[in-house]
């Protein structure tokens, strides 16, 4: 479950993430190599590890995941790290759409009747 993108279990309805809860969220993106090559490969390759050390060897994956979890929260809090561009800008982005969220000004939309834009869900990552 600890892995799971969603992993802090039942969603409260415009609760924004925050502090350690938005660096896992983020962490958790990132480790999918989506939009952005995935970071948890590219902090294993420069260890000189393949993607299956991550299956194979759970303290490697924890290592990791600490690793990256420390990269993200020092890169949002304004300091250098050595990730990719476009990773760092893709993390700016993913905050920017957990920023600006509005679950419940949606949810009075919808039950007012107003139309809603469909989405397949509310994941800033998948729709933003």
């Amino acid at each position: 479950m600890k892995r799971r993108l969603i992993h802090k279990g039942l969603h409260v309805i415009d609760h924004k993430l925050e502090d350690e809860t938005l660096i896992s969220y983020l962490t958790s993106a990132l480790r999918l190599g989506r939009e952005v090559p995935s970071l948890h490969e590219i902090l294993a390759e420069r260890r000189g590890k393949s993607r299956g050390e991550f299956v194979n060897n759970p303290k490697f994956a924890q290592e990791i995941d600490e690793e990256e979890q420390h990269l993200v929260a020092k890169w949002l809090k304004g300091n250098k790290v050595d990730i990719p561009n476009e990773t760092k800008l893709y993390i700016l982005e993913l905050k920017s759409c957990i920023d600006q969220s509005d679950e419940i000004g949606a949810l009075l939309k919808d039950l007012s009747g107003e139309y809603l834009l469909t989405k397949l869900d509310g994941d800033p990552i998948s729709t933003p």
